[in-house]
């Protein structure tokens, strides 16, 4: 009934949206956009390392082991994760071997598109990201990390594609989706048209996004598409 209110309180006043309604929630994203080029650095090495299998050990059997896929994917994080260029390059080569050996490997696929865009290769970045997203189309975490690297390089459509299809595998994260998108400032009717999927339930969760975060008048068109639908039960 709250939600009711104040729709209908916001179409009596007009669709108006002030600078302070939204003030929380702009800040809460910005402090998003400086953490978010770190989401694609993932998965760091430490998450690769047992107790047996060292730094020392992996520099060994990559060396020996040329040819061995994950050997090599190890390596290359290994050179990556120093951030110097010249160990960019590295990476990038490492990864390039191991995918040589075993290029259905999703992660070594995101990998090498971080390190080609750290070197400012965005046609090649973006070929990998294509792959991986290809051989992993079912996994969200795939779908999710794509989705951050396309709004990183400013590709805000291949992004939206890709985070839809994440929200209807994981529809408990959408409100982290809706949060990047609005730290980008995108167009509401935008974000309906491609964002949200067209179920009710969809509706229903970015319509409480928005109501909780003071974004009246972006859930006009919401509330508008939730009664169109007229489900069953609610």
């Amino acid at each position: 009934m709250k939600i009711i209110t104040a729709i209908r309180a916001v179409r009596r006043e007009g669709r108006r949206g002030t600078a302070s309604d939204i003030f929380s929630l702009r800040v809460s994203l910005i402090i998003i956009s400086v953490i978010m080029p770190a989401l694609l650095i993932r998965p760091l090495v430490s998450e690769y390392l047992s107790s047996d299998l060292k730094k020392e050990g992996i520099l060994s059997a990559a060396r020996i082991s040329s040819e061995n896929a994950r050997y090599q994917y190890l390596l290359g994080l290994i050179q990556y994760n120093t951030g110097e260029k010249e160990d960019i390059e590295k990476a990038v080569d490492s990864y390039l071997r191991s995918l040589e050996s075993n290029p259905l490997n999703s992660r070594a696929w995101l990998s090498l598109a971080k390190a080609y865009s750290d070197l400012g290769r965005t046609k090649y970045a973006e070929h990998a990201v294509k792959k991986a997203v290809y051989f992993d189309k079912n996994n969200p975490n795939i779908l999710w990390e794509a989705g951050v690297f396309y709004l990183l390089n400013e590709k805000f459509a291949e992004a939206v594609e890709l985070f839809k299809r994440y929200i209807l595998m994981v529809p408990d994260e959408q409100e982290r989706v809706y949060s990047t998108i609005y730290m980008l400032k995108a167009e509401p009717g935008y974000v309906l048209e491609n964002l949200i999927p067209n179920e009710y339930r969809f509706y229903k969760r970015y319509l409480n996004f928005l109501m909780s975060n003071s974004l009246l008048s972006e859930s006009l068109d919401v509330w508008d598409r939730m009664k169109a639908l007229k489900p069953k039960k609610e």
